[in-house]
């Protein structure tokens, strides 16, 4: 099963955490859940960029994952070569998310 795939099967279930890294030993997972008042759907139907061709909410949405990623940077620190190592993994609150996203 390739990447895309494996990734979409995981994305069908509609989780609401990450998954145990034992079911996923070939590849990485970067998990954001951004609760919301009104369905996406239903927003991505209403609101759109008129500068984009895309919803502006899943703009807004992405970048509010993105940016709670990084955020974790900056509350728990990396190292200057900002090298992932064990002693991070290990750390809690590690940047494993961010690191995902910028690897």
């Amino acid at each position: 099963m390739s990447l895309e795939e494996e990734a979409q099967r995981y994305a069908n279930t509609c989780p609401r955490s990450r998954s145990a890294i034992f079911t996923r030993p070939n590849s990485g997972e970067n998990f954001a859940m951004i609760t919301s008042s009104t369905s996406a759907l239903d927003a991505a139907v209403r609101v759109y960029s008129k500068e984009k061709n895309y919803p502006l909410n899943i703009a807004k949405d992405g970048f509010q994952a993105v940016r709670s990623w990084w955020s974790i940077i900056f509350r728990n620190g990396m190292n200057r070569r900002v090298v992932y190592t064990e002693f991070l993994e290990r750390k809690p609150m590690s940047p494993s998310n961010m690191t995902q996203v910028c690897g």
